[in-house]
Parts: structure tokens; C-alpha cells; sequence
């Protein structure tokens, strides 16, 4: 045999005279499938981990339109933050380029979205917070939705 994962739901929906459950329904849903996805999936998640770690690099997400900015655990090690302050701000990234740095990635980044260029590459240097500094090298692509918006 194998083993499945199921969901189940149970209503007692009558009772007898002495208030004992005398009939219930229920239902139950194999969720195996899903359960297997979802442990492919941390499993991949712990060897992008392993591989960002070993180069020493993270990856990182932002979404103009709602503002989300997404680290990978690995970029928060290299930017010496804690993960659990919760996910940076763009205003909090960009403070962590030296302001005569600041001019340039900006210029990439909005040549980027301007669809000047699909993306863009730079080096730049990042202020941790505990004023140490090390030298980044950025690489950042564009996506777009159906509609041509920003994704």
C-alpha cells in the first residue's frame, strides 16, 4: 500500500434522545498530489538557498505597482539585515547606495522600465548597517504583464 494525505470533514447533523451523535456526515479530499508539490517545492527552495549561499549572491524582486520588494534569504545576509525586520522598502534599498552611487542604478533601473533596455547590469556598493560596505554586482530584468505594464 501507499500512503495518501487526506483532508477530512465531519458534521454531526443528528442526535438521539440522549444527545449521542447517531448520524454524521463527512467528506474527505486527497490532497497526496498537492503534498507532494508542496515538499518538491521547499526542497527546491532549500537548494536555491544552498546555491546563493555558496556563491554569495541573492536574488530579489519589486513590484512597482504595489511596492512589494522581495528578498531571498541569502540577500539579506549579504545586506547584514535581519529577515525577520520584515521586507525592505525601495526607499530602504536605495539608502544602501552611496548617494554618488544612487544616480546611476536609478538611471539602469528607470532605462529599464522606460523599455530602453529589457535590462540592466551594474556595480554598486552597499552601506550595511553596520556601516561595513562590500561591492555588488546587479543584474536586473524587466517583466511584463499581457498588457505591457510592468509585472
Amino acid at each position: 500500500g501507499t500512503w495518501r494525505w487526506l483532508r477530512t470533514r465531519e458534521l454531526v447533523y443528528a442526535r438521539d434522545a440522549a444527545g449521542a451523535p447517531s448520524h454524521i456526515i463527512g467528506f474527505a479530499v486527497d490532497e497526496t498530489a498537492q503534498r507532494h508539490s508542496w515538499e518538491a517545492l521547499v526542497e527546491q527552495q532549500a537548494q536555491l538557498d544552498y546555491a546563493q549561499a555558496i556563491a554569495r549572491m541573492g536574488s530579489w524582486s519589486w513590484h512597482p505597482g504595489t511596492g512589494v520588494v522581495g528578498w531571498s534569504r541569502q540577500m539579506y545576509e549579504l545586506w547584514g539585515r535581519d529577515p525577520r525586520a520584515g521586507e525592505p522598502t525601495v526607499d530602504a534599498l536605495l539608502a544602501t547606495i552611496p548617494a554618488h552611487e544612487r544616480d546611476a542604478f536609478l538611471a539602469a533601473v528607470g532605462d529599464a522600465f522606460g523599455a530602453r533596455a529589457p535590462s540592466f547590469e551594474l556595480e554598486h556598493t552597499i552601506v550595511r548597517p553596520d556601516g561595513s560596505t562590500i561591492a555588488c554586482h546587479c543584474r536586473g530584468v524587466v517583466e511584463y504583464h499581457r498588457d505591457g505594464s510592468p509585472a
